[in-house]
């Protein structure tokens, strides 16, 4: 058997149990510590052989043998096991994870599937008997393990002792991994175990976790950042606001974060034309009198919703306000939260601005500079950039395609921890991107870039379980000045909800801008249907991207504006439904039809996008 053929036999056993007994312990633990680190392990073997080509690295299914990927995967499967000593530790290292899942076998032989430890969580006999028939049948095929074994997990000790090894075996595991490759890992588990939990008290008891100073599995930092800004955004928009657990987060009161106009002066009164679609962004000075004056950036909107289908009402606005600024605030400011690429946002001001000739209220949101970057230097928009660029003569003003690269997978990334974090943007677009000038050189900073906007931006409340009554986020194109960066379906005449998918698409038609580097604005023409410029806009992604920026970039940009599943059949799926009710049939009754999408997002966009090389 050559060193490819092994390492394959060693790993597809790893893998096939590795599932089984993962999901017997969630079923039958009464431990949510275990039942969570269970699943972090799981993810992080998943995750790895997904990074190295063991498993295909769009769905997560386990490849052919015989497949031309797992022998000529780049960077991946073929590259380590032609050296000897490598593909040497990879097999040992899968070994003894086969061997540490068989002693736990053995070990819990004596238990009787039927009993059930103090306290235990019961569990529905059809779901008790289909995990062990599964079990079974995994060590069946794989003839290694016993074909009739039943699991209880009265004695913790059993499972703390597994997942002790497995994350060991894990952790060396992970050091086989190129540095590069250790970064996508380490992102690519946050998504792995983060779609799993969507209530108040399913991501706390996750923290509680990743935060067990005795036992805890290993800390990507990443993923406990993702998960406590997640638990920020299901805390905000729950019913109530916040759990009722002493120190949890609470919902910002409304009016909590508005600033006194004293607070916040020198700023030029926003202004908005008609042949503009979004309010202006501009600079202030900012003191409390406790502190020595600061300049800030202030970005304009109205305070009233932004279309006629927008049917939030006013209060609902306001709460929204104070939401969002704490949001901003508290990621922007968490440790190992800065892929998120957010701004200190200090609260809000409001105020009258001219729009269409006439006075409106706006409300400006107030956000520090980095630390880096030139206070007295105006902000600049990858908009504003994409059009000075179309409209000049002069040559140099289209960066080079590795800066170009770049900026995609940052405001790629950026996106994917938003969609890990269950919070919708809304209004996204190359208008809310901004970028700074160095206060030391002068030079404009496009390899760091902000993403602004969140003006009604909300945390995905799809995992309410609730139906949805009152479509509070409907939205329509204007005629005469269309919104190209959402789906042209929201061209129609009915309602419907803005959901985490038209994100997606949103940023496709930004990536379809960066790799041209200019405005989609320029594919319509006067007269035009939205659905004609989305049309138009997909042909030339398809027919000119391709030779532009390549394949990989390509294929990108075209999975966002087709769609992430694009007919494929989901790799990830929602947990069993409660009482009764179908999975997700095109109607929505409570539950997420987009569960998983952040995975979705990150192997088919943001894994693309991170392999642009020149």
């Amino acid at each position: 058997m050559d060193a490819v053929s092994t390492a394959w036999s060693v790993f597809t056993t790893c893998y096939s149990v590795y599932t089984v007994v993962s999901e017997v312990i969630e079923l039958n633990s009464d431990s949510k510590l275990w039942n969570v680190q269970m699943r972090v392990e799981r993810v992080r073997f998943e995750v790895w052989g997904r990074t190295l080509g063991f498993l295909d690295e769009k769905t997560g299914s386990l490849k052919s043998l015989d497949s031309e990927d797992v022998a000529m995967n780049s960077g991946g499967l073929s590259e380590i096991v032609q050296v000897e000593m490598a593909n040497k530790l990879i097999c040992d290292l899968l070994e003894a994870i086969a061997l540490a899942l068989k002693e736990f076998q053995e070990t819990a032989e004596k238990y009787s599937l039927e009993k059930k430890s103090p306290g235990a969580a019961a569990v529905s006999n059809s779901r008790r008997e289909k995990a062990a028939a599964g079990l079974s049948k995994a060590w069946s095929s794989t003839k290694v393990f016993t074909k009739h074994v039943v699991y209880v997990l009265a004695d913790k000790g059993l499972v703390e002792q597994l997942v002790q090894k497995l994350s060991g075996l894990n952790d060396s595991l992970e050091k086989v991994l190129t540095l590069h490759q250790k970064v996508q890992y380490a992102k690519a588990v946050s998504s792995g175990v983060l779609v799993k939990y969507r209530q108040p008290k399913e991501i706390d008891s996750l923290l509680e976790a990743l935060e067990d100073g005795e036992r805890a599995t290993t800390q990507p930092g990443i993923l406990v950042a993702s998960a406590r800004v997640k638990q920020l955004c299901v805390r905000m928009d729950s019913p109530d606001g916040a759990g009722s657990d002493a120190g949890e987060v609470k919902a910002a009161e409304p009016g909590s974060f508005k600033l006194a106009p004293n607070i916040v002066r020198g700023y030029r009164v926003p202004v908005k034309a008609k042949e503009d679609l979004h309010w202006p962004v501009g600079i202030a000075t900012y003191t409390t009198g406790a502190e020595p004056a600061r300049r800030v950036m202030v970005e304009w909107r109205s305070a009233h919703p932004s279309t006629p289908r927008f049917l939030i009402e006013q209060s609902e606005l306001v709460r929204r306000r104070d939401a969002i600024a704490q949001l901003l605030h508290k990621t922007s400011t968490m440790a190992d939260a800065g892929d998120y690429r957010l701004l200190d946002c200090l609260g809000y001001v409001e105020t009258t601005g001219g729009s269409d000739g006439q006075d409106t209220n706006v409300v400006g949101f107030v956000s520090l500079f980095p630390d880096w970057a030139d206070e007295e230097g105006e902000p600049v928009t990858l908009h504003s950039l994409l059009q000075s660029s179309f409209d000049s003569d002069k040559t140099g003003t289209i960066p080079s395609l590795r800066t170009r690269f770049s900026l995609a997978r940052d405001v790629a990334n950026a996106l994917y921890q938003l969609q890990c974090s269950n919070w919708v943007h809304r209004n996204l677009s190359s208008h809310q991107v901004v970028f700074f000038r160095d206060k030391n050189s002068g030079a404009l900073r496009l390899e760091r870039p902000y993403l602004i906007g969140f003006q009604y931006s909300r945390p995905d409340d799809n995992t309410r379980g609730q139906a949805l009554n009152v479509f509070s986020e409907g939205f329509s194109h204007n005629g005469d000045f269309p919104e190209l960066y959402l789906p042209a379906e929201f061209s129609g005449a009915g309602l419907r909800r803005y959901k985490r998918s038209d994100d997606v698409y949103s940023m496709g038609v930004m990536l379809f801008e960066i790799a041209f580097w200019e405005p989609v604005g320029v594919f319509h023409e006067k007269g035009q249907s939205v659905w004609d410029t989305a049309r138009k806009v997909l042909d030339t992604a398809a027919t000119e991207l391709p030779s532009e920026v390549g394949e990989l970039y390509a294929d990108a940009v075209l999975r966002c504006l087709r769609g992430l599943r694009q007919g494929e059949v989901a790799m990830v799926t929602a947990a069993e439904p409660e009482g009764g009710k179908e999975a997700y049939d095109g109607a929505y009754h409570g539950e997420d039809p987009e569960f998983g999408l952040e995975v979705d997002f990150l192997w088919k966009v943001l894994r693309e996008i991170e392999k642009c090389r020149v």
